[in-house]
């Protein structure tokens, strides 16, 4: 019997005696590294990598997130490089480059059911931010 399809609300199982979670159950793996560069006149600058994959079923809860792609909820990968310039203990400058290589649909939606991508969609994104502490 077929019934409504909702991602993670899914009823892909309905009318079964078990539920296999090994098909809709979402996993994601997360990972960087951080160098904080000994330049004192500078005020000690730090670079970064990070990465992420998420899977078909992949939900992350970060709704309220502020990126507009929502990299941590990416159903495929992520990538993320990054420069920060601390001018004093409250105002910084970030500058990088993001890549999001899409796999599934419905990154960061729980709602519809995840759709495989034949060609993956490339998301690319070289931002400069100004970043303030109080």
């Amino acid at each position: 019997m077929s019934g409504l399809q909702m991602g993670l609300m899914s009823d892909d199982n309905f009318g079964s005696k078990s539920i296999d979670t090994a098909k809709t159950t979402g996993s994601a793996i997360y990972g960087g590294i951080r160098y904080e560069l000994p330049i004192d006149w500078m005020n000690r600058p730090k670079i970064g990598f990070e990465y992420n994959r998420g899977s078909r079923y992949w939900f992350s809860f970060t709704p309220g997130s502020s990126e507009i792609y929502n990299r941590l909820a990416t159903r495929g990968e992520a990538f993320d490089t990054y420069y920060i310039q601390p001018f004093n203990d409250y105002l910084f400058l970030r500058t990088g480059y993001t890549r999001i290589r899409y796999k599934w649909s419905g990154s960061g939606m729980p709602i519809g059911t995840p759709r495989y991508y034949s060609e993956k969609p490339i998301f690319d994104n070289f931002y400069i931010l100004l970043d303030a502490r109080f």
